[in-house]
């Protein structure tokens, strides 16, 4: 195109120089001239009364009529100008878009330049930018989500009526509607309230209770009681459905002990491993003699040494009670026994819902659901 126009160039200079060429042909004027394109080397002129061809490349049988720097010539076009050539109609204004609609497909394509409307080449480009998606207008030609652009990198957080719905709240929710299926479906195989479970717990939360975890059976079953032995060590299971930091033990006393305090009093959580049945103490109270003798018909409680961060799952809650003498043997609230044909269930590895281990002085730091035999009080203890 460079070239085009360094060549339209010395046409303007020679027709409209003051001092007019000697030259043995006419030169034509601006007004009388037409422009032709030939091909990336050459142009035509077409004057009033002679034709001829600026060109770099040129054939021998055109008269020279001036050479000029760069190998440039002027020559006599002595037959008629090709029918292939282009009339540029417009000297003033380069006009593209009238050329691109010409017959000869091969326009500029010398020169890397786009293809005439209608060829093959610009027919499937249209044909195939036809097929491609609109741009995307955020809220025009793509929805949002409670008025959040989806355009742009990142997350988008989806929240409604009940919070934020992200993983870690669907995980504990889950777990949750999960854990209370699971507790409905056991206390209606042993008879026992449908309600129970985790649908106490809620209610609990919602009177006000600070319970974070209680047996199977919940306060609705605390019909019975049943007097702790002393050396003997009492093991409740219990599901803690979320994670939660564990302060203690809460149990309602029935009846106070009246006795001489000796050895370990006091209670602990074990964790539990059901793929071998061990039970782990994780935390503990610190020994309290007095802890069984809380007054009568009261609900009583004991805090461990330390809270304890406890995930979700089952825990056994431990309890001795240890005498050198004894006049009334503390006595605490319990479920009916009519639940005793689930205490071993189709469990693994001897695991019970109630369970115990006699000649213990203290709290043992480990066992295994298999060494603890059955408990036929199901005592009601529960983490807070």
């Amino acid at each position: 195109m460079k070239k085009l126009f360094t060549l339209f160039g010395l046409i303007i200079c020679l027709a409209v120089n003051a001092q007019t060429p000697v030259l043995p042909y006419v030169v034509p004027t601006v007004a009388s001239m037409k422009l032709y394109y030939g091909n990336a080397n050459r142009m035509y002129v077409s004057g009033t009364n002679e034709d001829y061809a600026i060109c770099s490349v040129c054939t021998a049988d055109e008269t020279t009529v001036y050479a000029g720097a760069g190998g440039r010539k002027w020559k006599k076009v002595l037959s008629s100008i090709p029918a292939s050539a282009i009339a540029l109609t417009d000297t003033s204004v380069l006009d593209l878009s009238t050329y691109l609609s010409k017959a000869d497909s091969t326009i500029f394509s010398s020169k890397g330049y786009a293809r005439k409307v209608g060829d093959s080449v610009q027919s499937n480009l249209t044909t195939g930018l036809a097929t491609k998606q609109t741009t995307l207008v955020s809220g025009t030609t793509i929805k949002t989500i409670n008025g959040t652009t989806l355009l742009g990198s990142g997350d988008v957080v989806i929240s409604g009526g009940g919070g934020s719905a992200d993983s870690a709240t669907f995980a504990t929710t889950y777990r949750v509607d999960t854990a209370k299926a699971n507790l409905r479906t056991s206390i209606s195989a042993g008879g026992g309230s449908s309600s129970g479970g985790n649908n106490s717990l809620a209610l609990y939360a919602g009177l006000g209770s600070t319970v974070k975890a209680e047996p199977l059976y919940d306060l609705s079953r605390l019909t019975s009681n049943g007097a702790l032995t002393s050396g003997t060590a009492r093991f409740i299971a219990v599901y803690l459905p979320t994670a939660q930091t564990i302060t203690g033990v809460r149990w309602f006393q029935n009846a106070a002990g009246v006795y001489t305090a000796n050895n370990y009093n006091g209670i602990g959580l074990y964790s539990y491993n059901k793929t071998i049945g061990a039970l782990t103490l994780v935390a503990s109270s610190t020994d309290d003699g007095t802890i069984w003798q809380a007054t009568t018909a009261t609900w009583a409680s004991k805090a461990f040494s330390s809270t304890y961060a406890a995930a979700a799952g089952v825990y056994f809650i431990g309890a001795l009670w240890s005498a050198s003498a004894t006049t009334t043997a503390p006595d605490i609230k319990a479920a009916a026994t009519g639940l005793f044909s689930t205490y071993t269930y189709d469990f693994t590895n001897g695991a019970r819902i109630s369970a115990q281990l006699a000649s213990q002085t203290t709290l043992p730091a480990s066992t295994t659901a298999s060494a603890l035999s059955a408990q036929a009080t199901l005592h009601y203890f529960s983490l807070y």
